[in-house]
C-alpha cells in the first residue's frame, strides 16, 4: 500500500512512517501542503494521513484539493 503522511511535526511523521513501514507498506512524508499536493499530482496514494493544523493550510481545506487531483 502507498501511504502519504502530511504532518507538521517531523518527529511524529517519522514515527508514523517507521510504524507503517514495519507493516510492509511504502510511506512518504511531507510537512507542508504545497509539496504534498505536487507529489500527489505525480503519484497515486491509497491512503493519506493528514494533520488538520498544518502551518500553511487547515487539513479540511486540503481535502477537496486532493480529491481534484485524483
Amino acid at each position: 500500500m502507498e501511504v502519504l503522511v502530511i504532518e507538521k511535526d517531523l518527529i511524529a511523521a517519522k514515527q508514523i512512517k517507521d510504524m507503517i513501514k514495519e507493516w510492509g507498506h511504502r510511506t512518504e512524508i511531507f510537512s507542508d501542503s504545497k509539496k504534498a499536493l505536487a507529489r500527489i499530482a505525480e503519484s497515486f496514494f491509497e491512503l493519506v494521513l493528514l494533520d488538520m493544523f498544518l502551518p500553511d493550510v487547515r487539513g479540511y481545506e486540503l481535502i477537496p484539493k486532493i480529491k481534484e487531483l485524483k
